[in-house]
């Protein structure tokens, strides 16, 4: 009845364009945005009730994951994420990969400093802190040009006074490598910027800001 009707009414293009066409978009991206808001919430309540430790590294890998696909997806023009990849000896295991075609300018800026082509992601699932050890593995994978000199890691309790001082050093080395290291807290904040249709880069720019000024 509702489209017989509007097959008689005039000015059919300027009920169109003007007041359905508006109307639906405003409504549809009021439900995106709620859609968000649940996938946030649902991940943040993920990541709070993952158990700390090794009975909880595999869950916390598959939440990284989806954390990743909500967080970045729209920041570069092809979201390219390859879990657990492998060297052909099958001992150079990274958790994932990213392709660094990113729209962002935090990204591009990654792509000049660091020559990032590839971005390094690992999980670290601890009950505490990590340090020197992990970052020298993370740093290890970045000594390949496929890869360029940045990394991610994604860790429950952050970094301890020794790695970010081993952090700084390698910000002092040539070519210098930069190895951002999140806290539990700060991937809770990148979703919640997500989910507010923020750029979450804005988070990983002022830690990326911060270690250089230790340096």
């Amino acid at each position: 009845d509702i489209f017989n009707m509007f097959s008689k009414l005039k000015r059919k293009e300027y009920i169109l364009k003007d007041l359905i066409y508006p109307h639906l978009e405003s409504k549809l991206g009021s439900l995106k945005s709620i859609d968000s808001v649940n996938i946030a919430d649902n991940l943040i309540n993920q990541i709070n009730t993952c158990p700390l430790g090794q009975d909880g590294w595999r869950r916390f890998e598959d939440i990284i994951e989806k954390v990743l696909n909500f967080v970045f997806k729209d920041s570069f023009r092809t979201f390219l994420l390859e879990a657990q990849s492998r060297n052909i000896s099958g001992t150079d295991i990274k958790d994932y990969i990213i392709r660094n075609n990113g729209i962002d300018g935090f990204w591009q800026d990654m792509k000049t400093t660091y020559n990032c082509n590839n971005i390094i992601v690992e999980c670290k699932n601890y009950t505490n802190e990590i340090g020197i050890e992990e970052l020298r593995q993370v740093s290890d994978y970045l000594s390949k040009d496929t890869y360029g000199q940045f990394a991610i890691v994604f860790s429950r309790k952050g970094l301890d006074k020794n790695g970010r001082e081993k952090q700084s050093d390698y910000l002092k080395f040539s070519p210098k490598k930069m190895i951002l290291v999140l806290h539990e807290n700060d991937i809770i904040d990148l979703i919640k910027k997500r989910s507010m249709n923020e750029s979450p880069e804005e988070i990983l720019e002022y830690m990326t800001y911060n270690a250089e000024l230790q340096t």
